[in-house]
């Protein structure tokens, strides 16, 4: 299942980037207006990180569509059964902003992300965006049962987090804001403490004197993939028998992946149950 894609320098200076045209939509029907016009190469521009990653990878830029105005997807809002986080908020302002207490643990998982200068810049929006299997925001909102909330020429549609690499509706499509169900009181740990080799997420939810674990583990190549097992569960062992037998990258093989799940979520289960 390991795929090394968009590998490899080609542009390394600025003086290669040809002249281009920047527009600014203030809502969202604009932005997908401009960005459904293909003969103008547009390229979405919020924080401008993956993009110059992107330029170096020889992404083509004909027009530069800067979202920084559209307003409408710049929040975070909370009702009683969803937290919203709109596409433009940023790493440094998402964990900084207390709405989001509604989910025990996000603030810090989401705080862990990136060093100061990227989480001054790079939005949740853009993270998603990329498409990246080294990047950590779509690890932690798969274990979360995040919705994703598009809108294209025909009007809008939401995706699973963990549906967006495994879609061609994106093209043309401008995100918009993620949705996070509070149903089960969320709990979330995230641990990265052997990042970039594996990441792994764990979300517990209440249902009455239940709870579920929801587990989302990623390395830097491959993919969130998602378990759920009973909080009480004894035998671990049998989490792992829908796990791909091919889920395996460069430098972690398979075997070994499967010994690092338990350990790492006895750990987890042990802090969520402190915070309770």
């Amino acid at each position: 299942m390991y795929q090394a894609s968009n590998s490899g320098l080609i542009s390394t200076s600025s003086r290669d980037l040809n002249a281009f045209k920047m527009v600014k939509p203030k809502t969202i029907a604009d932005a997908v207006s401009y960005l459904n016009d293909f003969d103008s190469v547009p390229v979405a521009y919020a924080g401008g990180v993956d993009l110059a990653t992107a330029y170096r990878e020889n992404k083509q830029i004909g027009t530069l569509v800067w979202l920084k105005e559209i307003d409408e997807i710049s929040d975070i809002t909370v009702s009683d059964d969803n937290l919203r986080i709109g596409a433009l908020v940023t790493h440094g302002q998402g964990s900084a902003n207390e709405k989001l207490a509604c989910v025990r643990g996000l603030q810090e998982s989401w705080g862990k992300i990136a060093n100061v200068r990227i989480r001054f810049s790079a939005t949740i929006g853009g993270n998603l965006m990329a498409l990246r299997t080294s990047y950590e925001m779509p690890i932690l909102l798969s274990a979360l049962k995040a919705r994703i909330n598009f809108a294209n020429k025909d009007g809008l549609f939401t995706l699973a987090a963990d549906e967006m690499s495994q879609t061609p509706r994106l093209t043309g499509a401008l995100l918009t804001s993620v949705d996070i169900p509070l149903k089960g009181k969320p709990q979330i740990d995230y641990e990265r403490s052997m990042r970039p080799l594996y990441t792994q997420a764990a979300v517990k939810f209440q249902d009455g004197d239940n709870s579920l674990i929801r587990i989302a583990i990623a390395t830097e190549h491959l993919p969130p993939y998602i378990f759920e097992i009973p909080e009480r569960l004894e035998d671990f062992d049998q989490i792992f028998e829908s796990l791909p037998p091919d889920y395996a990258d460069l430098r972690l093989d398979n075997n070994y992946i499967r010994y690092l799940i338990p350990v790492i979520l006895k750990r987890q289960i042990k802090r969520l149950a402190k915070g309770q």
